[in-house]
């Protein structure tokens, strides 16, 4: 069967997180072959990514309306009650490995489809895509082919947030630093320089400047300290092993930080150009300061005849239009399509709990009331374009 709980229970039974040798190679696969037998007249390509693996795209060549999903899952993690890859259901809700991030608003959007005629399908295009949870190479290897840029859709819902729309994001700056202090006695303090409290303390001062890379929009920037390890060692080039000892200050550090960014002004290289201030005011020599990550701002205009658009379909499909706010949500790679044209862009989905989680869930009602407000925003689309035609 084609509805959204008997897809959904496929899509979470093949595992599609990167790890130990599994990647999304098999459940995009399995949806190739189903849009083969359930939707022949839509059109299947793959894009191939240098290391085996391929995004799926589904639908018309230049779509109006294009869908975007990303298909790999966080690896399993502990406090599962329930096996992760086999739904359970339970109390009008789904449990289940990606079922609210993503699988269950693919599953909604693939019953869509199922549902709407032909010729409002033909209009239609569905972005499959892998490794959103890792190191956005999926949406990497789009905006490097420059899919979409030549004739860019009327229209982007990236399936990635829950039934409040989204219109924009915080960026994301990840970056790895490894420090080398000086090691002496820890009873006279001031004849080394500790690496681990000074590091602490660079990274105390820089989190309270970005404070002011504000935006109305977006909030505040935001650092997290998520790693810090340090400790005496004979070799900071190989710093594997770190002495316990409590009498010796300690002349290694490392750590690793990550900034919300809510602010275009604010860069990694500006980042690691007011780190690397810092630690030489604390005697600090930097072994080494890596850039993990330094992904840009969504700050989309307001674009009225789009929203009043979906505002319409909303009202047809029975659901509050109520945009979500971005100040509290997580990095979203659509921002990255976001760069390269100038369509509008909603983040829409049937969202869900536990993301990233045990446990994770998505109530049935919102997985079905996702699958009509795709058909919606789809029919009315192709309504209203027949209706300026005729």
């Amino acid at each position: 069967m084609n509805d959204v709980i008997s897809l959904t229970e496929k899509l979470v039974a093949i595992a599609s997180y990167v790890d130990n040798g599994c990647d999304e190679t098999a459940v995009v696969a399995w949806l190739e072959q189903w849009f083969v037998t359930n939707l022949p007249d839509m059109e299947l390509t793959r894009q191939p990514l240098p290391d085996g693996r391929a995004n799926l795209y589904v639908g018309a060549p230049t779509p109006a309306v294009l869908f975007v999903g990303h298909i790999d899952t966080v690896p399993i993690s502990d406090g599962w009650q329930t096996p992760p890859l086999t739904l359970s259901r339970e109390r009008g809700r789904l449990y289940g490995l990606g079922v609210a991030d993503m699988k269950g608003s693919i599953a909604s959007l693939m019953v869509a489809l199922t549902r709407m005629s032909k010729s409002a399908r033909s209009t239609a295009g569905m972005l499959i895509y892998v490794d959103e949870e890792y190191r956005f190479a999926g949406m990497k290897q789009v905006i490097a082919d420059k899919l979409f840029v030549d004739q860019p859709p009327e229209l982007v819902i990236s399936l990635d947030g829950n039934l409040q729309p989204l219109m924009g994001c915080r960026g994301l700056i990840k970056i790895d630093i490894e420090v080398i202090g000086k090691s002496g006695h820890a009873s006279n303090p001031a004849n080394g320089v500790n690496a681990i409290t000074q590091l602490m303390e660079s990274l105390a001062s820089l989190e309270q400047q970005m404070t002011q890379y504000t935006s109305p929009e977006l909030g505040q920037t935001t650092m997290n300290i998520a790693y810090l390890r340090g400790g005496a060692t004979m070799d900071v080039d190989n710093p594997e092993i770190l002495q316990r000892s409590g009498n010796v200050i300690p002349n290694y550090a490392e750590g690793i930080i990550e900034l919300r960014v809510a602010d275009t002004r604010l860069t990694a290289q500006l980042v690691e150009t007011l780190l690397r201030q810092l630690l030489q005011e604390r005697d600090l020599e930097v072994k080494s300061i890596r850039v993990g990550a330094d992904l840009g701002v969504w700050n989309q205009t307001r674009d009225t005849v789009s929203e009043q658009f979906l505002k319409t379909c909303y009202t047809r499909a029975g659901i509050l239009w109520q945009p979500d706010d971005p100040r509290y949500r997580g990095y979203i790679d659509v921002q990255l399509l976001a760069e390269v044209i100038d369509s509008p862009i909603y983040v829409i989905g049937a969202g869900g709990d536990n993301r990233h989680g045990a446990n994770e869930s998505a109530a049935i009602s919102d997985l079905q009331v996702a699958a009509n407000l795709y058909q919606l925003i789809v029919e009315q689309w192709n309504k209203e374009n027949s209706d300026e035609k005729s």
